[in-house]
């Protein structure tokens, strides 16, 4: 399966400027077509709401992200983190989600990791996504307070 490119750093700075962690790709192979899919564009209402759940539970801002949590963030340096992570036909987390690219901070990759799952179960599969599980590759970025306002 191939993944779409980063998007430009400028663009993913401004999305992390204000507070939001980015699906840099998100799709999935029909049995029907054996090619990848735009979960977006195929069914952008449930995309959403896999958007709302994971990033909801991203970042120092999160609820119960207070104190010595958000001062982890800070103190990781920041980075970029890719997980992967199948979603079942219910809304299960198939297997277990991994992290693909690190960042290089163990606590950031395990929030990453913990944002997924923290989140799940998630909504059934939409009708209109005619396959058993959906296979993601879902992108998170901090940036330490002191970065963002150099």
């Amino acid at each position: 399966m191939r993944w779409p490119e980063r998007p430009p750093r400028g663009r993913v700075l401004h999305a992390v400027l204000i507070g939001i962690a980015i699906a840099a790709a998100c799709r999935t192979a029909t049995p029907e077509e054996g090619g990848p899919i735009n979960l977006r564009s195929a069914a952008p209402e449930y995309y959403r709401a896999l958007e709302r759940r994971i990033n909801g539970n991203w970042g120092p801002d999160r609820p119960g992200a207070r104190g010595s949590l958000a001062k982890e963030y800070e103190r990781s340096g920041g980075g970029i983190v890719m997980v992967s992570f199948s979603v079942g036909k219910t809304g299960e987390i198939v297997g277990d989600p991994g992290v693909e690219e690190s960042s290089g901070s163990e606590f950031l990759d395990g929030e990453a990791i913990r944002a997924v799952t923290s989140a799940a179960p998630f909504p059934p599969l939409p009708a209109g996504v005619k396959t058993d599980r959906i296979d993601l590759l879902w992108r998170f970025e901090h940036i330490p307070t002191r970065r963002r306002s150099e």
